[in-house]
């Protein structure tokens, strides 16, 4: 397709952007290569599109993690479908910095707001993954508490400076993951290959009881059936 005429498209002719994207994760359904299944997993993440155009709807001064500066760009909070052979975008929400003109005119929203928005489409579409995956920035109660109220679940990697309540009291993550003795951990394989983990329900500040997991170079918390719980 032509440039001009992609360009035309989406700047002169009315059309529905959801009723499109509807219209597209159906057809992804209609095949057995890329119907989404329960045992996928929904990722809601945010992405940074710089830009050099001042005007750009929404455009502004971001903090990029990646390249640890802040850069001009516009903010896209995501929600993608993944499981080992395949992938695809789900929806999206662009994210207006607080006192904006966008954020002014369309309401203000964080980014933990939108993320909850996501959820609500990705069941509202019937998605049926039973898990949502996201990083510790989106680590919060809000955002845990409506994903199980869904009865779906939910994983992330818990930052080494967010405090635990451990039967010894209160300590970061990070000095409880290094207090471990090596032989609690134990051997165990996902997708061919194999990790040492250590796991315990705790207590996280802000978040609740959560079950807490230690494999090298990362730590992750996520919330399981509690029956199931010690």
């Amino acid at each position: 397709m032509d440039q001009s005429t992609l360009n035309r498209f989406l700047t002169t002719y009315d059309w529905n952007r959801e009723e499109l994207n509807r219209v597209r994760l159906q057809l992804l359904q209609s095949e057995k290569a890329t119907r989404w299944r329960r045992d996928g997993v929904v990722a809601i993440d945010d992405t940074l599109l710089p830009k050099t155009g001042k005007k750009m709807p929404g455009a502004g001064k971001l903090w990029d993690h990646a390249s640890g500066r802040f850069v001009h760009a516009q903010c896209l909070v995501t929600s993608h479908y993944a499981e080992p052979d395949r992938d695809y975008p789900l929806g999206l929400r662009q994210y207006y910095k607080h006192g904006s003109p966008e954020a002014d005119s369309h309401g203000f929203r964080t980014k933990i707001m939108q993320a909850m928005e996501l959820v609500d489409e990705c069941e509202e579409l019937g998605v049926p993954a039973e898990n949502y995956v996201f990083d510790s920035w989106y680590l919060s109660q809000q955002l845990a508490e409506h994903i199980e109220a869904y009865g779906k679940g939910w994983v992330s990697r818990l930052k080494r400076n967010r405090v635990l309540h451990t039967p010894d009291g209160k300590v970061k993550a990070g000095m409880w993951e290094r207090s471990v003795p090596r032989h609690s951990f134990r051997k165990v394989k996902a997708l061919d290959r194999n990790y040492w983990v250590y796991t315990k329900v705790l207590t996280v500040n802000r978040l609740g009881r959560v079950r807490v997991v230690v494999c090298p170079m990362t730590t992750l918390t996520w919330r399981e059936n509690r029956s199931s719980w010690p």
